[in-house]
């Protein structure tokens, strides 16, 4: 639950408790106790911004955030996938923004808990592994190089699914 809490309050340090649920949990539970929680965090702050500063915000950036949102409403779900495997976006910002959209609080929910677990599970899979490193070859071993290995096909699939996406051209488009 303090992983919960820590990620609708957008504490920024996720991370370090991911690191802590592999080492304390192993890898099954510890990522399922993960992406719950950051679920449950996500889903919290989502309700929250959308049933307080949604309408606030629309009125002040309507003609923008309204051709904004039109050009994501047909496919929000996979903008929501896309954005949740991008590494570098911070979750709280995808939570926030994703609160002005049309997006249905199902979809929100479930496209998080669906996606955040390939970043969750290479998270929680690091700290399993820190418990097991004794010497410096513990580091580079076989499964190691397979997770690495993992990240980089997750980022090329992030990087073609957002070449894929045509929210650019649309936003561009109704302009």
């Amino acid at each position: 639950m303090t992983f919960a809490l820590i990620n609708a309050f957008m504490i920024p340090i996720a991370l370090v408790l991911m690191l802590l649920s592999g080492a304390l949990f192993g890898l099954q539970y510890g990522l399922l106790l993960c992406v719950i929680s950051g679920t449950i965090g996500s889903t919290i702050t989502f309700l929250f911004i959308r049933l307080t500063l949604n309408k606030t915000m629309k009125k002040r950036f309507k003609r923008s955030w309204s051709k904004f949102d039109k050009a994501i409403q047909q496919n929000s779900l996979i903008y929501l996938l896309a954005l949740r495997l991008s590494p570098g976006i911070p979750t709280y910002l995808i939570n926030v923004g994703m609160a002005f959209t049309r997006i249905s609080f199902l979809q929100f929910f479930f496209g998080t808990f669906f996606g955040v677990i390939p970043w969750f599970a290479i998270y929680t899979h690091a700290g399993v592994k820190l418990l097991e490193i004794e010497t410096l070859g513990d580091i580079v071993s076989l499964q190691t190089t397979a997770w690495f290995i993992a990240v980089v096909l997750l980022l090329l699939a992030t990087t073609m699914i957002k070449r894929l996406l045509p929210l650019k051209n649309a936003y561009l488009n109704k302009a």
